[in-house]
């Protein structure tokens, strides 16, 4: 995140409010998959993570995403 603070701020709450939204929905494994990625993204280089997190996000938001129980 090249933004600076106030980027890096409004990069977390997204993570925050995304993994919430599919934790409370039932996609506990998507959700951590993707707090998992944020963990990386904090500690890589922007570009290692910059396509991951928009898949995930597009699968977690997807009303035919369902995870194998």
């Amino acid at each position: 995140i090249n933004v600076g603070l106030l980027g890096c701020l409004l990069v977390a709450a997204w993570f925050a409010w995304v993994f919430s939204r599919a934790w409370v929905t039932g996609k506990r494994l998507g959700a951590a998959v993707f707090g998992t990625l944020f963990l990386l993204m904090l500690a890589a280089v922007p570009e290692f993570a910059y396509l991951p997190p928009w898949l995930l996000v597009g699968l977690l938001q997807s009303p035919g995403f369902k995870e194998s129980t």
